[in-house]
């Protein structure tokens, strides 16, 4: 009751620019879960609003993050637009467990590593959950470029954090898309599995 309380009164002061963010995300997940390329113009506004956003509120790292996301947004258009001039239809991938095991391994590190960086020469919030969102959220993102299957399954795990750290950082609408999102990563791997099911 206490967080619907604390949405409902956040919602009311929220920013035009938050509520852009959030509704452009939404667009995003949703086009990028039935392997429309727009997806990714989609992306690239929502990410420039929330470098702004996440600067602001002390969260480095998400802004950092952010700003990569434009950068893969115009190559992720580029990539989707290039591949699906070849393909009638969107192919999703499905990649070998020991390419997972490298991306768990190295991406445990590099979170340890900037958790640990952050939290000793920045006023960082929460510089290890930060860290890790950054961390895979990087290598997810590449996955999706690469119209990799298991993306979704990430995006569930980084989303389920996401909705933590927002929300403990007073972003409660941003916490509310997270917990949208988690449940679009599901929906996401579900189609993805289709399209690839469909493909063999």
């Amino acid at each position: 009751m206490e967080f619907v309380t604390a949405l409902l009164q956040s919602a009311k002061e929220t920013s035009a620019s938050e509520w852009m963010a959030v509704a452009t995300s939404i667009g995003y997940i949703i086009l990028m879960s039935l392997g429309n390329r727009i997806a990714w113009l989609f992306g690239i506004v929502s990410s420039g609003i929330y470098i702004l956003i996440f600067y602001s509120n002390l969260l480095y790292l998400e802004a950092i993050l952010q700003s990569f996301y434009v950068l893969m947004g115009i190559y992720g258009w580029y990539n989707w637009t290039h591949t699906q001039k070849k393909d009638s239809i969107f192919v999703a991938i499905k990649w070998h467990p020991k390419y997972h095991v490298v991306i768990l391994i190295t991406g445990l590190l590099i979170t340890g590593m900037l958790g640990w960086l952050f939290s000793q020469n920045t006023s960082q919030l929460n510089p290890y959950a930060d860290a890790m969102i950054f961390t895979f959220s990087i290598f997810s993102t590449f996955m999706a470029v690469k119209k990799v299957l298991e993306n979704w399954i990430y995006w569930m795990a980084i989303d389920c954090i996401g909705i933590w750290l927002f929300s403990s950082n007073g972003l409660h609408l941003t916490a509310v898309l997270y917990a949208v999102y988690s449940v679009m990563a599901i929906a996401g791997f579900f189609k993805w599995r289709q399209f690839l099911n469909a493909k063999r």
